[in-house]
């Protein structure tokens, strides 16, 4: 189903979810679909999460073009905030009414300025991942996508299903049941492979790439030799020779660092996706939770990866042993770390 053939005012109590790796297409997607709701005399209005500090008031595709947004910390002052802009709207509808009676003008000569009812709002959220790392955020977030159903308001999410080491994002999967449009986006890999030339394989996963100069920083330079990703950025141009693919112990956000572009994010094909170090980070995990001293060869990255295992809550430290953390099933249907 192409979303662009069905008219805004039809997806009316829907919820659209737009999705693809990093750099994909997603976030153009639903832009696309929030500028399409105007033309219908419908008013958008644009969210992303504050954690995402590279953009700030704005959503911005490509590095170019802007759109503009509000960035909120949490899924409670989002609907707090579009309650204030329906509130206002409303206010403006009921005052151009007035207006218009006083001065005897038909409705259809100057049609008024805001909203008389919840079905002319349109709501679009990018990031969404970034609203579900918790338990409590994504049960937030799925009643909110349930107020907006019942309010009969066409609501559009952006957002990635799977981090760079491709695992779930945080529980995003558990929003899945309660959307009603699934527009995965199936963009090219922009790896290079080893014979120079650019894979043009439909890419499925996100990339994540280290600078040469972020690794030193980290104290990781010794992972650089072994380790080079060359690609195509998405303004076109090659980077050779100066990006490493990132290590699978790496945290999960790193926003900073990507807009400080010591990090980049590309789209890959199966085959060029690359987790070094994803054996060893395992290999360390089972050693602590089969109460063994977590040791490898090479001590430094034995202490890299247990800086990970606990900055993820994977374990945790007491008495200075790292013991793993018990996860319990919780009401999502995914696990939460036992507090």
């Amino acid at each position: 189903m192409d979303i662009r053939e069905i008219p805004t005012t039809q997806l009316r109590g829907s919820t659209i979810g737009f999705f693809a790796p990093m750099n994909g297409g997603k976030t153009e997607g639903m832009i696309q679909e929030l500028k399409r709701a105007a033309y219908y005399n419908l008013h958008p209005f644009a969210y992303n999460h504050q954690r995402n500090t590279r953009e700030v008031d704005t959503i911005v595709i490509d590095g170019k073009e802007s759109y503009p947004a509000t960035s909120v910390k949490d899924i409670p002052h989002l609907q707090q905030d579009l309650e204030q802009k329906i509130k206002h709207l409303r206010i403006q509808y009921h005052t151009s009414e007035i207006e218009k009676i006083s001065a005897l003008t038909p409705s259809k000569t100057h049609p008024p300025a805001g909203i008389k009812n919840l079905n002319e709002i349109v709501v679009g959220i990018d990031e969404i991942n970034l609203f579900c790392l918790t338990e409590t955020e994504t049960k937030d977030t799925i009643q909110f996508m349930d107020w907006c159903r019942e309010q009969n308001m066409v609501l559009f999410i952006a957002g990635l299903l799977y981090d760079f080491r491709h695992r779930p994002f945080g529980s995003v999967h558990a929003l899945l049941p309660y959307v009603d449009i699934k527009e995965e986006k199936k963009p090219a890999c922009m790896a290079i492979r080893a014979d120079g030339e650019k894979c043009v394989d439909t890419a499925k996963h996100t990339q994540r790439v280290w600078s040469t100069e972020f690794a030193k920083e980290l104290g990781l330079d010794f992972l650089i030799d072994s380790n080079n990703f060359n690609y195509v950025n998405k303004h076109k141009e090659k980077n050779l020779n100066q990006y490493i693919a990132a290590p699978y112990f790496d945290q999960t956000v790193r926003i900073e660092a990507e807009r400080d572009k010591k990090i980049d994010y590309l789209p890959v094909c199966t085959a060029c996706a690359r987790l070094p170090y994803r054996s060893e980070t395992f290999t360390v995990y089972n050693q602590i939770i089969q109460h063994l001293s977590p040791s490898l060869t090479d001590n430094r990255l034995t202490q890299h990866i247990l800086a990970f295992l606990a900055e993820e809550k994977w374990v945790t430290r007491e008495k200075k042993k790292p013991l793993a953390t018990t996860f319990y099933h919780n009401s999502l249907g995914s696990f939460s770390p036992k507090k």
